[in-house]
């Protein structure tokens, strides 16, 4: 098992959209707890990039 849940391209589009939107990296973790939760319900194995895109949407929007 890889010992992160991400690999680097996601983490490096992660940090990128974070520093845009100024988010911290509590914020990033929850982000990735919230790809993790998507994409356990949607029978992944994996962390998908749909569902880091999702969860940065949905965390634009709370903002907002």
């Amino acid at each position: 098992m890889d010992a992160s849940p991400v690999s680097e391209n996601q983490q490096k589009m992660l940090t990128r959209v974070s520093a845009n939107q100024h988010w911290s990296n509590r914020v990033q973790i929850k982000i990735l707890r919230l790809a993790r939760t998507i994409s356990d319900l949607a029978g992944d194995d994996h962390i998908p990039d749909e569902a880091i895109w999702e969860a940065m949407t949905l965390k634009r929007v709370n903002l907002q």
